[in-house]
């Protein structure tokens, strides 16, 4: 394998996926602690253009050094990229979503650290005042996602609030667990949860395979921009407190 370092290329979603349309790289991947992580490689003809090792000590000693080279904000528009492109290719139309049977044995690790994607048809009404009111509720938080990670201009878009999360999004802070997680799992009903939760598809490894990229979110949020800015204009610096859904 022929690892592609960060200073070879301009890093972005668009950069690395025109690449992989135009066959100059592919994709290669492996499974740690419960994450799958996925590194540039140059393509060659008598490979598959997408890859998922076997974990072991020999694929392990090729990984680390690649990985050493990049920024944790890299690998995950990477994975980004390569979520996008294996639904486009019908990857995971066979593959089973929502398997309490394995989320019980991770006990939601997914969840720990992120909140699930909203997409547009979560919802009856996409209005000022139908989302405010959702909104209202203390679960959901405006985000800004940058053209870095979806090669599409800079968009808002909602997503399930995690714990200690502002309600719009205006700076970062430290991994904590989405709003919504109990130690029972989700406190809605799996016809009430985001798309994006809806898509997860849990693996028997451990890890997740987030079906509903930032991508697509974006896209589907695209004719609605007008009214998510003006939403986060209404709640930015205001104090939602969450009560329960």
């Amino acid at each position: 394998m022929n690892f592609i370092a960060p200073f070879d290329l301009k890093i972005s979603f668009k950069q690395l996926y025109d690449l992989f349309c135009r066959k100059e790289i592919g994709f290669v991947g492996i499974n740690i602690e419960k994450a799958t992580i996925w590194l540039p490689i140059k393509y060659e003809d008598c490979n598959p253009q997408i890859i998922l090792m076997p974990t072991n000590t020999q694929t392990l000693h090729s990984f680390i050094p690649a990985m050493i080279m990049w920024q944790n904000q890299d690998m995950n528009m990477i994975s980004e990229v390569v979520s996008y492109i294996r639904k486009k290719n019908g990857d995971y139309d066979n593959l089973k979503k929502i398997n309490s049977h394995i989320c019980k044995r991770c006990e939601g690790i997914c969840y720990k650290s992120e909140g699930c994607l909203y997409s547009p048809s979560n919802f009856k009404e996409v209005s000022f005042s139908s989302l405010k009111e959702f909104i209202s509720k203390g679960y959901s938080t405006i985000i800004l996602v940058r053209e870095f990670y979806t090669g599409l201009e800079d968009s808002f878009i909602l997503k399930a609030r995690r714990v200690g999360e502002p309600v719009v999004k205006t700076k970062l802070i430290k991994n904590t667990p989405c709003i919504l997680l109990t130690n029972k799992g989700c406190m809605l009903s799996e016809n009430e949860r985001p798309k994006g939760g809806k898509e997860l598809i849990p693996l028997e490894t451990g890890s997740c395979i987030p079906a509903y990229t930032y991508r697509e979110a974006v896209e589907e949020w695209m004719p609605y921009q007008k009214i998510l800015e003006d939403l986060a204009r209404f709640f930015i610096n205001k104090n939602i407190p969450f009560n329960g859904v």
